[in-house]
């Protein structure tokens, strides 16, 4: 468990309240879903596009994010 709590470390996760190694996997995916749903927003607010606000939206609810 330690192995994995140190390589989320060095790449920016952080490990939250992880107990044991499904905790830790479960904070990981959280977190590489929340860094992919920012990065798609950003892609998103930098395109001039009729329907932007509907692409954000659709990318939130794809990925389960509040609106």
């Amino acid at each position: 468990m330690n192995e994995i709590a140190q390589w989320m470390m060095a790449r920016g996760f952080s490990t939250g309240h992880g107990d044991s190694v499904a905790d830790l996997l479960k904070e990981l995916e959280w977190q590489i879903r929340e860094r992919v749903v920012k990065e798609c927003i950003r892609l998103c607010d930098q395109v001039d596009f009729v329907g932007a606000e509907d692409c954000i939206d659709n990318i939130k609810e794809h990925f389960g994010v509040e609106k």
